[in-house]
């Protein structure tokens, strides 16, 4: 089935009350598609959950914390990734959704989150402007039923806007700003 992939580490941090909201008021709409959220313990993903006054909906997946080659590969073969955080320190997993082509479905968030709007850009329509369960509902929707034409347009112009993200780029960027920046002190 069709899985939507969240990584909730922090629960409250990383917004998987926002997430499992939102996705709670799809219904029937998700048809047989699958909200997985790895990173945080079952039992303390639910804690989170209850705490925050949500409820978990059906076709939610929590695995816990998984091997990095596992993430990788529900990952690549997600539908879409999304996020909902309060706070990133560095927003790593939207940019290894973007990096593996996947859509990413997001919030803005505060703190140092370089995918949003690279997010913006490729599919505004994916981008919640506030936390709204409503509009967040609507865009997990509109990932869901996003054509594999719009998926493989989308990996190719992620993979453009990546390009200053890559290793070549922070090779290059040593190399000619920061070492020559260190000689001189």
């Amino acid at each position: 089935p069709p899985r939507l992939l969240a990584y909730g580490a922090n629960p409250e941090r990383k917004g998987t009350d926002r997430i499992v909201r939102a996705w709670g008021r799809l219904g029937e709409e998700r048809g047989d598609a699958v909200l997985t959220i790895t990173g945080v313990e079952p039992s303390r993903a639910t804690r989170e959950l209850r705490r925050a006054g949500v409820e978990l909906p059906p076709a939610v997946e929590l695995p816990g914390p998984l091997p990095r080659a596992q993430q990788l590969q529900l990952l690549r073969d997600a539908s879409a990734f999304v996020s909902a955080s309060r706070w990133e320190e560095s927003g790593i997993a939207q940019l290894e959704a973007l990096a593996a082509g996947v859509p990413l479905v997001t919030t803005p968030a505060r703190g140092a989150y370089e995918a949003e709007p690279l997010a913006r850009e490729l599919a505004p329509e994916l981008v919640v402007p506030e936390d709204d369960p409503v509009q967040l509902a609507r865009a997990l929707s509109a990932a869901l039923r996003m054509s594999a034409e719009r998926r493989a347009r989308y990996r190719d112009e992620a993979a453009r806007l990546l390009e200053p993200f890559g290793r070549s780029a922070v090779d290059r960027a040593m190399a000619e700003q920061v070492l020559p920046a260190l000689l001189e002190s």
